[in-house]
């Protein structure tokens, strides 16, 4: 037998040499120091003083029987494994030490080898079977009790509380004792009794439910939102649910702070855009009235100096416009759009793609695109940008020798919105940026706008989704989701 640990065992017999065979035989099984007592009293002396892990017991000894003995041993508590080898008992001696806690019976006749060997060897993995359940158990308990989120455990049957961690008790106000036997709704996560039976019913059918926000009730009657995850899984005989339940009232206001943000934000870009619209406008009308008064005076060659000067005012006029109407843009997009209808995602990237067929079979930059990118309820133009940015991106910073550009669906996330990914193989996003990518007038290129990844943000928020950005082996990633959009909205 294969053992990490060399056990003790303490063997109980009045035939010294009987012990010594026996003693041997424990031996050829796994390491182990083996103790002898000739007596009960030489027995209780040496369980008094050590601790064992197996006891061999004969019944009939000098001083008194091993059933008594047995008897001294479960009382110390130690889990220990006891088994009786005995040439003089009887069904009724087996039957007494079986229900006194032994884990054996083996007479000694000629079976004796075969019958001790195989109750030792069963004997001790059964031990080391609910030791190691036992740590398990520990562990988990430790982590339950550790958990900086509330753990609420659900009968799988009737739906009902029957244990809750101490932070969940904590956040609520309740006792476990409080707690114990109600049912979800009394608590306030479900509406009532069936909405409760409907979840459980749910738990049951797909072992996993999730909802982003609901309202718990406090003892005092506060209401706490919370993001609720429920699992169902086996505890021995029977099923329970494990609800993980993480307060959120902190995200929910920072997600509140961060909404009027943008609100103002929104509100600014449109100020600020609507004004700068005719200053840039009267720049650009004096600019033309310049050109046509220098070519009166110098001719329609003008001269170099003249029409340097004329064309990068041009040109900045430009960018102003590029700009203000980015920054509208950005505006619109937090205002649900009007129009929606199914969009082929397919369909925008091969018409984004071909947008830009001279650049790619100019630099011979290969683009892979999923199977099949499916169709979503948006706003045709809004999709349109968000791949127009992206994929413009792509091109823009990762070109090398070998440029290959990756637009992937990645399938649903517990919410139901459509998860995308747009990869190149370039250098990747700087680390100084990565925490700014998504804000305006950010850009990895001098002179750049910095608004089409703020765009894309924006949209992708109008549509209940989330966007994040980071670097892998091969290169720059942008990973978003979408949520279809209400033709009615």
């Amino acid at each position: 037998m294969e053992t990490t640990n060399k056990i003790r065992t303490l063997t109980v017999d009045d035939d010294p040499d009987f012990l010594k065979v026996l003693g041997k035989l424990i031996n050829r099984e796994f390491p182990t120091d083996v103790d002898i007592a000739l007596d009960c009293a030489s027995a209780r002396g040496a369980f008094g003083a050590s601790e064992y892990d197996l006891f061999t017991l004969d019944y009939q000894l000098s001083d008194g029987n091993g059933l008594e003995l047995l008897g001294e041993i479960m009382a110390r508590n130690q889990n220990p494994l006891a088994i009786m080898v005995t040439g003089h008992g009887d069904e009724y001696v087996a039957a007494r030490a079986f229900q006194m806690g032994a884990v054996g019976y083996v007479v000694k006749d000629n079976r004796l080898v075969t019958m001790f060997r195989d109750t030792v060897r069963r004997s001790v993995a059964m031990q080391r079977a609910q030791k190691t359940l036992r740590d398990s158990e520990t562990r988990y308990r430790r982590l339950f009790e550790a958990a900086k989120d509330g753990i609420l455990i659900l009968d799988a049957e009737t739906g009902k509380i029957i244990d809750a961690n101490p932070y969940l008790l904590d956040m609520l106000g309740y006792s476990l004792e409080e707690l114990f036997d109600r049912e979800l709704w009394e608590i306030g996560p479900f509406r009532d009794s069936a909405s409760t039976t409907s979840a459980i019913l749910e738990v049951q059918q797909k072992s996993y439910i999730r909802y982003e926000d609901l309202p718990l009730e406090t003892r005092e009657g506060e209401v706490v939102d919370v993001e609720f995850v429920c699992n169902l899984y086996a505890s021995g005989a029977a099923n329970v649910i494990q609800c993980n339940i993480r307060d959120i009232r902190k995200r929910k206001q920072q997600e509140a702070k961060e909404r009027l943000r943008a609100d103002d934000l929104d509100q600014y870009a449109r100020t600020v855009s609507h004004d700068l619209r005719s200053p840039v406008a009267s720049i650009g009308l004096a600019t033309a009235l310049l050109e046509e008064r220098v070519e009166d005076l110098l001719g329609a060659d003008g001269d170099d100096e003249s029409t340097e000067l004329i064309d990068s005012i041009k040109k900045n006029i430009e960018k102003a416009h590029d700009l203000i109407t980015s920054l509208l843009s950005l505006a619109e997009i937090g205002l649900v759009p009007d129009n929606v209808e199914s969009v082929d995602v397919g369909g925008v990237v091969g018409d984004v793609l071909e947008e830009h067929k001279a650049v790619l079979a100019e630099e011979n930059i290969v683009v892979k695109v999923g199977d099949d990118l499916g169709h979503i309820i948006a706003n045709p133009a809004q999709i349109h940008q968000i791949f127009a940015n992206l994929i413009g991106n792509a091109l823009e910073y990762a070109r090398n020798e070998h440029t290959v550009i990756e637009i992937s669906y990645l399938g649903g996330d517990e919410n139901g919105n459509r998860r995308y990914l747009v990869r190149d193989n370039g250098p990747g996003i700087p680390e100084n940026l990565m925490d700014r990518l998504f804000l305006p007038f950010v850009s990895q290129k001098i002179g750049g706008k910095g608004l089409g990844l703020a765009i894309v943000k924006a949209i992708v928020r109008t549509y209940g989704g989330r966007m994040r950005a980071y670097n892998d082996v091969n290169g720059a990633c942008v990973e978003f989701s979408l949520r279809d959009l209400s033709p009615d909205t």
